[in-house]
């Protein structure tokens, strides 16, 4: 991911992340302090959150990104388990989607 950031911050896009986890039968949204959300099937069986935070980032800084990640991940449910020291008892998603670039990019996308 951290390649794919440098990558990415050379082609002047930007990325959208939702980040939420499955605990039980509910969901928490991981970017906006474990707020409850709701997943919600649409007339073609596809799946969407209702409630969650999108946070735009610009790739300029790939640091941006993984730090956004990293405060998510901090929220998950995690605890001692008698196998394992740290289980998360959970289902984590993050769906991240590559945005055009920025209007006021400096960098332009090569033409094919």
């Amino acid at each position: 991911l951290e390649r794919a950031s440098v990558v990415l911050a050379q082609t002047g896009r930007r990325v959208q992340v939702l980040f939420f986890e499955i605990h039980g039968k509910k969901c928490y949204d991981l970017l906006s302090n474990r707020k409850v959300v709701f997943l919600r099937a649409d007339a073609q069986e596809r799946v969407h959150i209702r409630g969650g935070k999108k946070v735009c980032v610009d790739m300029s800084s790939p640091a941006e990104l993984m730090s956004v990640l990293r405060s998510a991940l901090q929220l998950r449910s995690v605890r001692v388990t008698e196998r394992n020291p740290i289980s998360s008892r959970s289902h984590a998603v993050c769906e991240i989607r590559i945005l055009p670039p920025s209007p006021n990019s400096d960098i332009q996308a090569s033409q094919p």
